[in-house]
């Protein structure tokens, strides 16, 4: 298991603990906004979460890096905008408005990743875990680095 103490929490590399980091220029002092799982959360005892990578209506897509396998990942978190709270433990609580569609999007998030883990498709993206924590669910998937077009 790698000293999660010297990885960027920008791209997950091995910086030496610099607060900005000479691979990617992140600075490892800023936060994730209030509502995403705060920088340096660990999940199931295994995997760290690092910067918020993206957010859409489904969710927030943090980079992370997996203790067991010693590799970068991304962590997929069922958050739906408007119908989730972050609370100050880090759990996730839903609406009172919203709890049929918070329950039934969970359960889709759920069945659609465990399929994918189940499915050869070379043309998904593979995911190797799932699993529900904190109120809500996660999805796990190895970092695949690419350039934006």
């Amino acid at each position: 298991m790698i000293n999660t103490d010297g990885l960027c929490l920008g791209c997950m590399s091995d910086n030496g603990g610099e607060n900005i980091c000479p691979i990617c220029g992140f600075d490892n002092t800023s936060q994730n906004p209030s509502y995403a799982l705060p920088v340096k959360t660990l999940l199931e005892n295994r995997y760290f979460i690092g910067k918020t990578l993206s957010e859409d209506g489904e969710g927030i897509t943090y980079i992370g890096w997996d203790n067991s396998k010693n590799c970068k990942i991304t962590i997929k978190e069922y958050f739906p905008k408007g119908f989730a709270n972050r609370n100050p433990d880090k759990t996730v609580s839903m609406s009172q408005n919203g709890k049929y569609t918070f329950n039934e999007g969970l359960l889709e998030f759920l069945d659609i990743n465990r399929a994918i883990i189940l499915s050869t498709l070379p043309s998904l993206m593979p995911i190797y875990d799932t699993f529900e924590a904190n109120g809500t669910a996660y999805a796990v998937c190895e970092l695949i680095s690419g350039i934006t077009l």
